[in-house]
């Protein structure tokens, strides 16, 4: 595995950094649960940055790619959904933002608003056009725009997905669900280095203890981990893949949420800190990838997939 960018991927990252870089601000949802932002939508639209998985010099690392780089803003953008289990499984793009719905009676992330739902209904997947669909926002402290359909019993017109693009579907779900994971871990890990690199306890930065030091390190490192998994994972198109990545982060999500909380002041639920607008995120994404694992076999895809996809 080359762990170097080629020249496109390259570009395209530099290209997303400079679009991103003036929405990299934590202060924009101090004393709130979480922050959106429609400019930054419509630009990620207009960019074309969404649309890369099908592009032939792209593909979908490159969608994986682009997926980490916004889970590590302070705003909550929906991406994942558009941009990796949407045009991998129908074989085209649809317009977003798109919802992904494990259960149409609870509420689901970024669902008001969206032009597209895929809605899980028993063992199938079914894609609704929501554009006139009545949704209800929800409260949440989980860091994400939350809703959930006023009427969901009227879902019953949906473009039902065959068995091989349930498949895909719930594949690319896992790869995108990891995607944001290590995007958001890594933004966790790099806001405590700076927290614990600026408070001084004892006369000296909290950082420069060893106990802090060491522990900062192993979380450093599930993060990689789950960022070369899920690129792997993305390059090679395998359930099996896809399904060790999200195996090993949910392994890693609950120790880097547990050790960034407890290096910033132990705090619990607060929104006087902006910790929450990755943690509190990280802890909706876990739910999510268990039920997303669940869907595509669970551990058993880790020795019962062919192995090319």
């Amino acid at each position: 595995m080359d762990f170097d960018l080629n020249s496109d991927q390259a570009a395209l990252m530099d290209a997303v950094g400079q679009l991103v870089k003036a929405f990299d601000d934590p202060s924009v949802a101090l004393n709130a649960f979480y922050a959106g932002d429609a400019r930054l939508d419509r630009e990620l639209i207009a960019s074309g940055f969404l649309s890369v998985a099908l592009e032939p010099d792209y593909g979908p690392l490159c969608a994986a790619l682009v997926v980490e780089e916004l889970a590590r803003l302070p705003v909550a953008v929906e991406c994942m959904a558009a941009a990796l289990p949407a045009p991998m499984a129908l074989g085209k793009r649809i317009e977003g933002p798109v919802a992904i719905v494990d259960d149409a009676r609870r509420p689901a992330r970024f669902l008001h608003g969206a032009a597209h739902a895929f809605v899980r209904q028993g063992r199938d997947w079914l894609l609704f056009d929501i554009a006139d669909r009545e949704t209800l926002p929800v409260d949440s402290f989980l860091a994400f725009p939350m809703a959930k359909f006023v009427d969901p019993a009227s879902l019953a017109d949906g473009q039902r997905l065959s068995a091989a693009q349930a498949a895909e579907f719930n594949r690319w779900r896992q790869i995108g669900l990891c995607a944001e994971a290590s995007g958001a871990m890594q933004a966790a890990i790099d806001f405590t280095v700076g927290y614990v690199t600026e408070r001084r306890q004892f006369g000296r930065p909290l950082g420069a203890f060893q106990a802090i030091q060491h522990r900062l390190s192993e979380r450093t490192v599930q993060a990689h981990g789950s960022r070369w998994l899920m690129r792997h994972a993305a390059w090679n198109r395998t359930s099996r893949d896809a399904a060790i990545a999200a195996s090993f982060t949910l392994r890693a999500i609950p120790d880097v949420v547990h050790d960034c909380h407890q290096f910033n002041g132990a705090l619990g639920v607060t929104t006087e800190h902006p910790l929450h607008l990755w943690t509190y995120r990280l802890v909706r994404l876990q739910g999510e990838l268990t039920a997303a694992l669940a869907d595509a076999g669970g551990p058993e895809q880790l020795w019962s997939e062919e192995q090319a996809a």
